[in-house]
């Protein structure tokens, strides 16, 4: 009996070796995983003899750079002293429906390290005279990237588009609303730079030109899930914004305004205090003008208007020449004062003419 079991075994791992080498066939068929979530390959098989479980063999093996071995039925029972360490306690198949030809496998919590694996089934049955390879595909793994966001920099007029978490690289592509088209277009991008992370997942960083623009969107495509993420910013103001710009340059013409009121009002009492001059000081000159007996009189303004007067001359023939320093307020009284001068001697030149005539 011990010998039966050694020799079974013998053979099981002699078989196992055989077809562990086996070259796996090209699969055409590519089939979606997505990163921590479990994936179904789906593997129906079609007996020509009834299916006998003690005398099969199953072998679901994947290749990437090297073929390994996801999982193993033989003889009756599930084996895992074979199984490659990549796939220990994430593998189960269906052993129940195993004889209706279910071969299907539940590879769970998938990884990056599945990318791009190679699988298919080997099912030898003892009684064929070789085995069957079945069902071919290859498995692409791919991880979400997170929402895209968008940077503006208004100074150097370019928009930067962010993104990180996904697999595998994406492709980026920008997208507007033209001031000068008036219809959306594609944009070249100015740089992108894709900067693979630690956990195997990759972060973008595009950016491109926004002179001109009314909108820009940036959208991120994942090759191998066909996920589709897209962000769009406004170029134009916001109500708000443009209600502030509007009163901003209101005050500013508005300070400009009175700016240039004041130094209009400055300069036009300035020119004022020099050229006008008071209804008083033009009639004391033109009363120096005309007096017969009367000397020249002098105006000079300095500050305030300073008025100097020379004397009348007096009938005997002397001067008095009293001088008088008046200011703005005196002029008036400087002038009458002048005129009672005058008068006086009027009426002393009368007074001598009519005693002439009595002699």
């Amino acid at each position: 009996m011990v010998g039966i079991m050694t020799y079974v075994l013998s053979a099981i791992s002699l078989v196992f070796h055989l077809f562990l080498l086996l070259p796996l066939s090209s699969a055409n068929i590519i089939k979606n995983g997505t990163r921590g979530f479990s994936w179904l390959w789906q593997c129906q098989c079609t007996f020509s003899k009834p299916f006998q479980p003690e005398e099969s063999f199953i072998y679901w093996q994947g290749q990437s750079k090297a073929v390994i071995v996801a999982h193993v039925y033989a003889k009756g029972k599930e084996e895992f002293e074979h199984q490659d360490q990549l796939f220990k306690n994430r593998t189960k198949i269906f052993p129940d429906q195993l004889s209706s030809g279910n071969f299907s496998l539940v590879i769970e919590s998938l990884m990056l390290e599945d990318d791009k694996t190679a699988f298919e089934v080997i099912f030898i049955n003892s009684t064929s005279e070789q085995p069957e390879k079945l069902c071919q595909v290859t498995l692409h793994v791919s991880a979400p990237f997170h929402e895209p966001k968008i940077e503006i920099n208004q100074d150097e007029k370019i928009a930067t588009c962010s993104t990180r978490g996904g697999y595998p690289k994406p492709e980026v592509t920008w997208r507007s609303g033209d001031l000068l088209e008036g219809h959306e277009r594609t944009l070249e991008l100015h740089e992108t730079t894709i900067t693979p992370e630690a956990n195997g997942t990759y972060s973008i960083r595009s950016t491109v030109n926004i002179t001109g623009l009314l909108t820009v969107t940036c959208t991120v495509y994942n090759p191998t899930s066909h996920q589709t993420l897209s962000a769009t910013t406004d170029m134009t103001p916001s109500p708000l914004t443009q209600v502030f710009a509007v009163l901003c340059i209101a005050l500013l013409v508005a300070v400009a305004l009175i700016i240039v009121y004041c130094i209009k009002k400055s300069c036009n009492q300035e020119q004022g205090g020099i050229v006008n001059s008071s209804p008083s000081q033009k009639k004391a000159s033109d009363s120096n003008m005309s007096g017969g007996n009367v000397h020249e009189g002098s105006v000079s303004q300095t500050g305030t208007q300073a008025v100097q007067f020379r004397s009348t001359r007096k009938s005997d023939g002397a001067v008095d020449s009293e001088t008088n320093n008046l200011t703005a307020a005196d002029t008036d009284a400087a002038q009458e004062k002048q005129e009672q001068s005058v008068s006086v001697k009027t009426l002393d030149e009368t007074k001598t003419s009519e005693s002439d005539k009595d002699k």
